[in-house]
């Protein structure tokens, strides 16, 4: 990045992410910078970001800014920008957490936006077709930790929950399609006082607007903890202000959906990765399983039925 005019000092790793790595340094003139290096995705693939982040912009949502900085550390896609001043989601203290009201604002906002028409694959596809070789890797990752009795119990119904989608191919295909961003969860929201900023757009695609919506319900409400239900009910009953959503709609997403994403991190927690990062890479999926992934699912099997009824 030297080459590009970027000389970073005082670089310090985030411990957050499993696609990428990413850093926080200090750049020319004492600016403070955030490196995103892309763990498996080409540079053409990641400038695709901007595009759909910049037609959320267009309607008014907060998004990462530059000026950019793009090029190769190592052979990986880096992306290098200002820092977003602010916390994620993830890392408020409870009292500033925003209502459920405003994060369906958000998120109604994103979904106004039009697709900036590039052809990229909703990421998490393999929902929609047991065919799929995710399905097969999912079966060999529920072998692997089928010893591991903080996981066995989890993975035995999210395998129940599977089979029955698998039995019904198409059940999740009525959503509608928009913009969507497609990683919609606390940490990839950042809160500056009363300002919301939305980053990682690298699942965003013209996908299923349910997706987004259950995505939320589930990581948002697990974050909430014990309001998780209130939450989920503020959330949609805003959202269905702007956008129809009906129950029948929702509800097999919700009972397969977040089995399905369980599922894929139990996959990447199995995974041997090549390259010298494969092993750190490892290491981080790991313990994203089992100190976020695990708990949210076990939190969301727990509470399913209020928030199935804070939802109607």
């Amino acid at each position: 990045m030297e080459r590009r005019g970027v000389r970073a000092t005082n670089v310090v790793a985030y411990s957050q992410g499993i696609a990428s790595q990413n850093f926080r340094a200090t750049g020319p003139d004492g600016v403070d910078l955030t490196a995103r290096c892309d763990l498996r995705r080409r540079l053409d693939e990641v400038r695709q970001d901007r595009l759909f982040s910049a037609e959320a912009a267009r309607v008014g949502v907060n998004v990462p800014t530059g000026p950019w900085h793009e090029g190769e550390i190592r052979g990986f896609a880096t992306l290098v920008r200002p820092t977003i001043p602010g916390l994620s989601l993830n890392e408020v203290t409870d009292a500033r957490l925003p209502s459920g009201a405003a994060i369906a604002l958000l998120l109604l906002a994103i979904h106004r936006a039009e697709s900036p028409g590039v052809g990229r694959p909703f990421f998490y596809a393999g929902a929609f077709d047991s065919t799929d070789p995710i399905w097969k890797a999912f079966e060999k990752a529920a072998a692997v930790l089928s010893d591991e009795a903080e996981y066995a119990p989890l993975i035995r119904e999210a395998s129940r929950r599977l089979v029955r989608v698998a039995k019904e191919d198409g059940i999740l295909l009525r959503s509608p399609r928009q913009l969507i961003h497609g990683d919609f969860n606390p940490p990839n929201i950042i809160s500056d006082t009363e300002r919301l900023t939305v980053i990682d757009w690298e699942k965003a695609c013209r996908g299923p607007k349910f997706a987004d919506v259950t995505q939320c319900v589930y990581y948002f409400s697990a974050r909430y903890h014990h309001s998780g239900p209130t939450f989920a009910g503020e959330f949609l009953a805003r959202y269905r202000e702007g956008a129809e959503v009906s129950r029948g709609e929702l509800a097999p997403w919700l009972h397969h959906y977040p089995a399905f994403i369980f599922m894929r991190d139990t996959v990447s927690a199995t995974t041997e990765y090549s390259g010298p990062t494969g092993p750190a890479r490892l290491r981080r999926a790991q313990d994203y399983l089992r100190s976020d992934s695990a708990r949210r699912f076990k939190y969301f099997l727990e509470h399913e039925q209020n928030l199935v009824l804070a939802l109607r």
